[in-house]
């Protein structure tokens, strides 16, 4: 009885199959997109494919081609096939030949656009830029992308009924071209209805301020994504949902409720951190960090950092304006110790800043009254000074700074520049007018290639330099300047041979870093530069190799500098330990 069971199975033998596909004019057509449409080729490792099975299957696939064809605008092609089989029929080889012959053109596209939605302007550009043109080959994937693109922005824009009257493709093979017909009635655009919060802990006047839009605005989804992004990038808030409630109209009967949730982070956030660098020695940081004081949407923090060269402690009070995640009025007090090889300062200082963000730019315009006690060389003193000041800072992105060119090369990086300057007319023990710019810029050339430039440029106008307290000279030298050269050590000096520091700052960088395994990359290096008064500037070098490793809170980096352009050419070495510059 088995064996008789048995028998029939032993005409089931597993085959192989071979599909191939030649088209006389290759690059018009996705080929593996035409393969994949054909029963046999997906089927071409099944173990259950007969002499019978495959025979039929190679016929239908010339249908299943011609099918294929046409999506890329091929109506008349040609088509022929071979089935060749070894002596056992458990091999075949199947090749189909094709001719496309003339693709099929667009006589007549005929695009209405009905109802409220006739003049919107999203809506008038995605018509003056319809991807197919009159005498074009009809693709049809083009075709429901770009239908597929309206509908989407049809909702998007508050055209929650609207109508596809007419969508249809006329195919004429006699005459051979295709009539294209869509008509989308809009019907009205919802508007933004009323707005109900669900939250503890802030007025609603202060949550309004985060608002893109009012009641009564035309509805865009848009900016649902900036409120919730507005939210998001205050800090202040763990969990944001913002639900628009299409199918709850009232009023005109197209107001669209908005139901805003909000969660509330801890009040008070505490972050502790420890690195190290040659320059610095350990270093620790400590901040607090109050995130809402009162239901105005204040905050306060305190920041302070303790090293073998400086410590620092920093009070800062904040107000929001009127946009609270980008515009704030910043009021602070702090007392910075610092005691280098170069210089001795203590500075005292309060301070008033007003913040604003527009477009990739935050701005800050601000004014401190500083004291400070200074040793320089020979030169020591007490100063008093008030300076405004106005600083600009590229900021693309409030979370992550990031310049794009191309998914291929990314480039990355920060900018900022420094305007500020005091009167002995006004307040200040001296004059002086100073500018600092910052650059530093990451381009990856290749997946395990970087390459890492930054510059420092500072220029100063003072009458009586030697009156200029210690924080507002320049110096060069160190991990974050021209490595090779012990920190701050560079610069003009006096007669007994110690840098004073100088007027001006001239300092550039190139590192080349080649990751080789996960977390772990290699570097080489060369630094240039100066500060300087104005006598001529002496040009410092410093080279070398070094390398990276990333951990998950930050990264630790070795260097070994060479100071190429001094006599006897000193090597030191660089570490540093904590989040990357």
């Amino acid at each position: 009885m088995l064996l008789l069971f048995l028998l029939p199975c032993a005409t089931l033998a597993k085959s192989t199959v071979v599909v191939d596909l030649n088209i006389d004019r290759t690059g018009l057509i996705d080929k593996k997109a035409v393969l994949e449409n054909i029963s046999l080729y997906r089927l071409r490792k099944s173990t259950l494919l007969s002499e019978q099975y495959v025979k039929r299957l190679y016929q239908k696939g010339i249908t299943e081609i011609r099918t294929a064809l046409q999506t890329f605008s091929y109506y008349q092609p040609k088509i022929a096939g071979r089935l060749i089989a070894d002596n056992n029929a458990t091999t075949w080889n199947v090749i189909y030949t094709v001719q496309l012959g003339p693709s099929l053109p667009l006589r007549r596209i005929d695009i209405s656009i009905l109802g409220e939605g006739e003049n919107d302007k999203s809506i008038r550009r995605w018509l003056e830029d319809y991807p197919l043109k009159v005498n074009d080959p009809l693709i049809h994937e083009t075709y429901e992308q770009a239908k597929t693109v309206l509908l989407r922005l049809l909702r998007d824009r508050g055209y929650f009924h609207y109508v596809l009257e007419k969508h249809q493709i006329r195919v004429n093979l006699k005459d051979y071209h295709a009539d294209i017909t869509l008509t989308v009635n809009t019907g009205p655009r919802y508007v933004f209805g009323n707005i109900e919060y669900e939250q503890r802990g802030f007025s609603i006047d202060y949550l309004k301020r985060f608002l893109p839009f009012k009641q009564g605005d035309p509805f865009e989804s848009s900016k649902l994504q900036t409120l919730q992004r507005n939210f998001v990038n205050s800090a202040q808030f763990d969990v944001v949902e913002i639900e628009p409630k299409i199918n709850a109209t009232s009023g005109s009967g197209i107001e669209i409720p908005i139901q805003i949730r909000l969660t509330l982070k801890k009040r008070t956030r505490y972050a502790f951190g420890l690195g190290f660098g040659t320059d610095t020695g350990a270093r620790s940081l400590f901040n607090i960090d109050r995130r809402y004081v009162n239901k105005k949407g204040h905050r306060m923090g305190l920041e302070t950092l303790a090293s073998r060269t400086k410590v620092s402690a920093r009070l800062n009070y904040h107000i929001p304006l009127t946009e609270p995640a980008n515009d704030y009025l910043t009021y602070s007090a702090s007392r910075i110790i610092e005691d280098t090889d170069s210089a001795y300062r203590q500075t005292n200082s309060v301070a008033l800043n007003v913040t604003h963000l527009f477009r990739h730019w935050r701005q800050s315009l601000g004014v401190s009254y500083e004291t400070e006690r200074f040793e320089v060389g020979i030169d020591s003193g007490k100063s008093e000074l008030l300076i405004p000041s106005i600083t600009w800072q590229y900021a693309p992105n409030p979370i992550k700074n990031r310049l794009a060119t191309s998914p291929a090369r990314p480039l990355s990086g920060k900018f900022n520049i420094t305007i500020k300057g005091a009167s002995s007319f006004f307040v200040s023990d001296v004059s002086f007018a100073q500018t600092l710019m910052n650059i530093k810029l990451r381009l990856r050339l290749t997946a395990p290639l970087s390459l890492v430039s930054r510059a420092a440029i500072g220029i100063s106008s003072i009458p009586e330099f030697e009156e200029l307290p210690a924080s507002l000279r320049f110096f060069a030298g160190g991990d974050q300047s021209i490595r090779g050269f012990q920190f701050n050590s560079l610069g003009p000096t006096d007669d007994n041979g110690e840098t004073i520091g100088g007027e001006n700052l001239l300092v550039g960088s190139l590192e080349l870093q080649h990751k080789i395994a996960k977390n772990w990359d290699i570097a080489a290096f060369i630094d240039a530069g100066n500060a300087f008064d104005n006598r001529q500037l002496n040009v410092e070098q410093g080279l070398g190799l070094g390398a990276g490793w990333r951990f998950p809170f930050g990264t630790l980096r070795l260097y070994a500098a060479n100071a190429f352009s001094t006599e006897d050419r000193p090597w030191r070495f660089h570490l540093l330990v904590g989040a990357e510059i």
